[in-house]
């Protein structure tokens, strides 16, 4: 193969030779970039690139230099068949990496110029690209991509969690004097219970900052949970969730409650995967507006970690993501003992924009 050639990459139709690349190439870049994060067996990457996703397509090129890859781009597209195509059909999100050995070689400028020809091919308008280390958010910068979202990569070690506080903030006042009560999940969440939690979920979800991304609304949806669960099933993993549901008491600001709906007023979970049984991923947290300033994330957020305790799991770590701006949040993972490991831009252009900077039509 030619020196720095640019191919598509096809997982259904990659041999030995290329997924040994691949896994060569994986494998430094993580050393580069993502040391301290878990990595995926080759078996297990291998299988989570050929798996068909039931919402979403993924899209790769990678770059070889002789028998080796030394960069690659990943890009993500709503399939044109699911419910809800029209709102995400011009938006795409993607990733670059480059080893570091082979940066400054034009190589992402590369990349970028064949998913602007795809861009323009699929009718793809706005462009979604992630930074996560100073060279990639210097290259964005200098590309023309504006910065609309900048999320922390936080990490607890769960031997220095003091319990003792967790417990304490597990029994909020409002749980306490009857007006909210717990709503607990671990392992799974019965299919039947998803159905009636998607769309409250869904509002909480779009509740949190997202800086000034243009985007499709986020949901929460029954194909993405079963192929999730299904997953589970076959590796090894638990789904924990933990709700606060409201009695029937008066909501905070005097609208009465209608005890037959029980509605939520915060949710937090988590996920445990045997593939990396050191880490607890920690997902959405999140207080509906009108009960917020009561002490309910935190309650959250500790009876979730206590949960994950509870079950024995040994886990050493939980990470979870929090957009920079959401100080309250901030606030608390610094009480309970989160470290920042690194913070991930993402950066947006239009398509007209990009192929402005790049001299392509």
């Amino acid at each position: 193969m030619a020196s720095n050639q640019l191919v598509p990459f096809d997982p259904s139709c990659a041999n030995g030779d290329d997924w040994r690349a691949l896994h060569v190439f994986r494998r430094a870049r993580h050393a580069e970039d993502a040391i301290d994060e878990p990595l995926m067996s080759d078996q297990e990457y291998e299988h989570a690139l050929k798996a068909r996703l039931p919402l979403w397509q993924r899209h790769w090129w990678l770059v070889w230099h002789g028998g080796s890859i030394i960069a690659n781009l990943s890009a993500t597209t709503r399939r044109p068949e699911t419910p809800e195509y029209a709102e995400h059909a011009t938006y795409l999100e993607a990733w670059i990496g480059v080893l570091a050995s082979h940066q400054r070689q034009h190589l992402a400028t590369r990349l970028l110029t064949a998913l602007a020809q795809f861009m323009q091919s699929h009718g793809k308008a706005v462009l979604s690209i992630n930074a996560r280390t100073p060279a990639g958010h210097a290259f964005l910068r200098a590309l023309g991509a504006e910065e609309r979202f900048l999320k922390m990569k936080n990490r607890l070690d769960l031997a220095a969690v003091d319990w003792p506080l967790m417990r304490a903030w597990s029994a909020p006042q409002d749980v306490r004097d009857g007006r909210l009560y717990w709503e607990i999940y671990a392992g799974r969440v019965p299919f039947s219970r998803w159905e009636e939690l998607i769309e409250p979920m869904t509002e909480l979800l779009n509740q949190q900052p997202l800086g000034e991304l243009e985007a499709a609304p986020m949901r929460y949806e029954m194909p993405e949970i079963r192929h999730w669960y299904q997953e589970l099933d076959r590796t090894g993993g638990e789904h924990f969730m933990v709700i606060l549901r409201q009695t029937g008491a008066a909501a905070p600001d005097g609208e009465a409650a209608q005890p037959q709906s029980a509605p939520i007023v915060g949710i937090s979970n988590g996920e445990w995967d045997a593939r990396s049984p050191d880490w607890v991923a920690q997902y959405l947290t999140a207080v509906s507006v009108a009960w917020r300033g009561r002490g309910l994330a935190k309650a959250l957020k500790a009876r979730l970690i206590d949960l994950v305790r509870e079950h024995q799991l040994h886990a050493k770590w939980v990470g979870t993501y929090n957009a920079k701006s959401n100080a309250p949040m901030l606030a608390i993972n610094r009480r309970m003992g989160y470290a920042t490991m690194r913070e991930i831009g993402t950066y947006q252009m239009r398509l007209a924009q990009l192929q402005a900077r790049l001299g392509v039509q």
